[in-house]
């Protein structure tokens, strides 16, 4: 649930110059930031490299430098704005999953795995994350999460530990064991149990939010399900907007239609279920699902995303 600190109002409008991209223009932190604060998180580290060498410069003393250049800046009014802005990003970046925090993220790179279907929110660890960003095609992502194998069941372990939410602890109980089966190399019992927990989370999804229904508020399929979920906007939406949208995109390839054609080799929800075999069942899939499976319920765990679990 949010914090009362994350329902403090942020103060006045703030708006002073920095580059466009970064331009910082809101009143309030009660719904996470604003529209157009990713971009700011996405030159977090830039500029605070920036700010540590102006505060190095003032610390010193660096005279001739402050006099030279006294009569175009105000320093009280950069002192002030520094922290302000330091604030800002260090009360926003909260609203990142743990394992975006510190990194450099280019968000078109996200969004490009995400819609590859491997989740990236909560989990995996940031060391896969950034092999998985640096990966230059889909073959290479899965590549990267095989070779990950440890480091994301690990990681996958300790996101589990900090879900308490009464409602969802049952579904936490089942991803245990499929962390104890992928340590035991159990890698078809990881799939199929994990997979069903996805789906048991889904249809929470479902039940609990008016805009995923069909006018009637009745269940018309996956289908139409996987077309009302919303889609990542890069340019126009709050953190929390964003990362609740990055947890929901891998749902749309694993719910990809599948029938009588080919059984897809990547992770499918209905292939797992309905063509259980060697081309589905595989170690990269289970480890996909597994973190599928995590990422969304340790989304739900913070409050945010309406869930209604009949299990």
């Amino acid at each position: 649930m949010p914090s009362d600190d994350e329902q403090e109002v942020a103060g006045p409008l703030i708006s002073f110059g920095l580059p466009d991209s970064v331009l910082l223009n809101y009143e309030s932190l009660a719904d996470d930031a604003s529209k157009g604060i990713r971009q700011v998180l996405a030159q977090t580290e830039s500029h605070r490299r920036m700010l540590a060498s102006a505060q190095r410069l003032l610390q010193q003393g660096a005279p001739d430098f402050e006099q030279w250049i006294q009569p175009m800046v105000d320093w009280t009014r950069v002192r002030h704005m520094a922290a302000g802005f330091q604030d800002i990003v260090d009360r926003a970046t909260r609203f990142l999953p743990e394992n975006w925090q510190d990194q450099a993220l280019n968000y078109e790179t996200v969004v490009s795995v995400l819609q590859q279907g491997i989740p990236l929110a909560w989990v995996p660890p940031a060391p896969i994350v950034r092999d998985l960003l640096q990966a230059t095609d889909t073959q290479a992502m899965l590549e990267a999460v095989q070779a990950g194998q440890e480091l994301i069941v690990e990681s996958c372990s300790s996101v589990i530990e900090l879900v308490e939410d009464p409602k969802l602890v049952h579904q936490a109980a089942l991803l245990k064991k499929c962390v104890d089966m992928a340590k035991a190399g159990q890698v078809e019992g990881v799939q199929a149990l994990a997979a069903s927990v996805v789906d048991t989370l889904y249809r929470a999804l479902w039940r609990a939010q008016p805009e995923l229904q069909n006018t009637n508020g009745k269940w018309d399929g996956y289908g139409n399900l996987n077309s009302r979920l919303p889609e990542v906007d890069t340019d126009d939406s709050t953190i929390l907007e964003f990362r609740q949208a990055c947890v929901l995109a891998p749902l749309k390839a694993a719910y990809t239609t599948f029938n009588e054609g080919p059984v897809p080799q990547t992770f499918n929800r209905h292939a797992t279920a309905h063509a259980a075999g060697r081309t589905q069942y595989t170690l990269v899939n289970a480890l996909v699902v597994l973190m599928l499976a995590v990422s969304l319920l340790r989304e739900l765990q913070d409050g945010y995303l309406p869930h209604q679990i009949h299990a």
